[in-house]
């Protein structure tokens, strides 16, 4: 047992050293080394035992159902629904992103109000709901909680004309997680996915990786998928050394799997962004979810960080998605702007 540092009133946490014992070990082909001793990255007092075999193992589960993708658009908006009833969604184009937790009645197991999400937030019949977890790691360990309820994916059913995207349990790249708790977060990030495509909802995996291996474990398991898997969606790590990161891994899994995915990310909005993308992934192959609109939609303000007090939230909400859009059709062409001053 250990104590969590730097804390005025510490509060004892267990370690992954604390519940593998020789039993778990052996079970789940876990080496020693690849477990935290003097620290863990997650502090809690969880019981990993209990965990992994809720996950039921740490390979990856396999889609037993046909999963048929719509096309998706370059650009989905990510709305904020509480907002979003103030303004037309039909300006937000065919396909609009909701978070799983911005929709009554999924974590309680209510169909009903799950079914009336499309009716009560005016999504229009012409519109897909991407429904997706990104977010606080406390979000999504809430969605993994509540799927354990019975009737929990069944709930999902009645959202009618929606694509789910698994939620991306936190896999991070710059090595601060040990083997244990990847391995553990990898599985069930596919595992939910791999659930919701047994009530033959149609779904995107989240994959993540921190290292070779995870890299040739993701490899055989999507070639073992064959054309039940056509999309996949990545963390929203788009800055800097994270998306390099990212990028590498794709082009990797890529190149030792011989296929080719359609790629979601999560968190674009600037050329700079979409065309570090485009390097390695064509852009018939790339789509972007971004809930930079909204975010700025409620600080009143252009994509630039321009104020925009004297125009309605309606035209400000058309000048975002107008930005974003020329940001993207930049990217294509290769023409990188100059980053733009603030207006006053």
């Amino acid at each position: 047992m250990r104590r969590a540092k730097h804390d005025k009133n510490p509060l004892p946490f267990e370690t992954c050293l604390d519940h593998c014992d020789s039993w778990t070990a052996e079970r789940f082909g876990i080496d020693q080394s690849q477990l935290c001793g003097d620290h863990c990255f997650t502090e809690n007092r969880s019981d990993y035992r209990t965990r992994l075999i809720e996950v039921g193992t740490f390979e990856f589960a396999d889609f037993t159902r046909e999963n048929s993708i719509p096309g998706l658009p370059p650009i989905v908006l990510s709305a904020q629904f509480d907002r979003a009833r103030q303004i037309d969604l039909s300006e937000l184009g065919e396909c609009v992103a909701a978070k799983y937790w911005r929709i009554g009645g999924i974590r309680s197991v209510d169909s009903d109000l799950v079914g009336s999400f499309r009716v009560k937030q005016d999504v229009r019949s012409f519109q897909t709901i991407l429904v997706h977890g990104e977010g606080k790691d406390s979000k999504q360990e809430a969605l993994w909680h509540a799927c354990r309820r019975p009737g929990y994916f069944a709930a999902m059913r009645s959202l009618k004309d929606a694509i789910f995207v698994a939620p991306n349990f936190s896999v991070y790249t710059d090595r601060t997680q040990c083997q244990f708790h990847q391995r553990y977060n990898l599985a069930r990030s596919i595992r939910f996915a791999a659930l919701l495509n047994a009530m033959e909802l149609p779904v995107i995996p989240s994959i993540a990786s921190a290292g070779r291996s995870d890299i040739y474990r993701l490899s055989e398991w999507l070639l073992r998928q064959g054309q039940r898997v056509t999309h996949l969606a990545v963390n929203s790590q788009m800055r800097g050394n994270a998306l390099g990161q990212n990028l590498a891994d794709i082009r990797e899994i890529e190149r030792a799997s011989g296929g080719s995915w359609h790629w979601l990310f999560f968190g674009p909005c600037r050329a700079e962004q979409f065309a570090s993308v485009f390097e390695v992934i064509p852009s018939s192959r790339a789509s972007f979810v971004t809930s930079a609109v909204f975010q700025k939609l409620g600080a009143r303000e252009d994509l630039y960080g321009g104020k925009q007090w004297d125009v309605s939230q309606e035209d400000i909400l058309r000048l975002l998605v107008s930005q974003i859009q020329t940001e993207y059709n930049e990217a294509l062409k290769g023409a990188i702007p100059r980053r733009r001053r603030r207006s006053a």
